[in-house]
């Protein structure tokens, strides 16, 4: 990071709105290196800035400390947020509306909007997501045709303490109970949605499982509880795909994700995988196209394939031309 980048981050400010997509870090000028897009989306009882935010220290690692790495001081870092309480809200009778699960959509269009306004369509995309936040990634996986660019610029997948498992609804109830006591809340009308949509959740799994062998995944689980909660277990916050890196943090489901400074031991396991997969990003993409100059073959002279035939001689003269009208009689059969 240069001069300037440090003081557009020291002087950024925690917007009144956290809805939406919001950009913590863009370098003024990428100094030789790889050029990523860092996408960081929360989970319940969180938003786009405070899941991210040690509450002593008021650091947040996703713009403090993450720039500085060698491998992402090139990159644009970016959070994403949406109204958790919607998943909050105490039950009703209310039909459900399986508009709980649309969010991943906002996500999808904010990204693409601001990737074509600032002309960075193709750019590589890592992704890290919290709890509920890592399931929004998986379902925007499953938005390829309207968003070609996302699909094929995403190489990169960090969960942290994601319930991949909870493919049914006594699962989701499960892992919600343990999220309510967390936050606070007793009830949640989520479960109504769920009952709804855990048939097209299980198939957008099955289609995530098919897309695994093109990105490199890295997937995190708590080794502490909280409030005496493990909210999700290992064998839940797992693919148990054989390229996936798999690592437990001495963290609970909340601290997993937000780090006092950059010495963390647990913020360096996490930095540690980020950087050996974008590292190998570039490996993954394909040679740089020939342009257009390249792709047509200069058109060299004509080279003679025989002996030349030795000019006639005058009427008369009974010998052959001289030498330097020889040459430029070659030099013409070349043009």
């Amino acid at each position: 990071m240069d001069a300037a980048d440090i003081a557009e981050i020291q002087k950024f400010e925690v917007p009144r709105d956290t809805l939406g997509l919001h950009v913590l870090y863009d370098p003024k000028a990428t100094t030789g290196g790889f050029v990523t897009d860092i996408v960081a989306v929360h989970g319940l009882g969180g938003d786009s800035f405070s899941t991210w935010t040690d509450k002593k220290t008021g650091k947040m690692w996703l713009k403090d400390f993450l720039p500085e790495s060698r491998y992402f001081h090139n990159s644009r870092i970016m959070t994403f947020g949406y109204d958790a309480r919607a998943w909050l809200q105490p039950a009703s009778n209310t039909k459900p509306t399986g508009r709980s699960f649309i969010f991943s959509e906002s996500l999808l269009g904010a990204l693409r909007s601001q990737r074509i306004l600032t002309d960075t369509q193709g750019r590589p995309i890592i992704f890290i997501g919290h709890s509920l936040g890592g399931i929004a990634l998986v379902l925007a996986q499953a938005r390829r045709q309207l968003y070609g660019d996302i699909y094929e610029s995403t190489k990169s997948i960090t969960f942290l303490g994601t319930p991949h498992q909870g493919s049914r609804p006594a699962d989701w109830a499960s892992y919600l109970e343990k999220i309510s006591q967390i936050v606070g809340i007793k009830r949640s009308n989520v479960l109504r949605e769920l009952e709804t949509w855990s048939p097209t959740l299980l198939d957008l799994s099955r289609t995530f499982n098919e897309q695994l062998p093109r990105l490199l995944i890295n997937s995190f689980y708590e080794k502490q509880m909280y409030d005496g909660v493990k909210v999700v277990e290992e064998g839940s916050a797992t693919l148990s795909y054989l390229t996936e890196i798999v690592d437990g943090l001495d963290a609970n489901h909340r601290t997993m994700c937000k780090f006092a400074d950059r010495h963390s031991s647990v913020y360096r396991a996490v930095l540690q995988q980020l950087e050996t997969r974008i590292a190998a990003i570039p490996k993954q993409l394909p040679e740089p196209k020939d342009t257009e100059e390249n792709k047509s073959p200069v058109k060299l002279p004509d080279v003679p394939t025989s002996e030349p035939v030795p000019p006639k001689t005058t009427a008369g003269a009974g010998v052959p031309c001289s030498a330097s009208e020889l040459e430029r009689r070659m030099k013409a059969l070349r043009k």
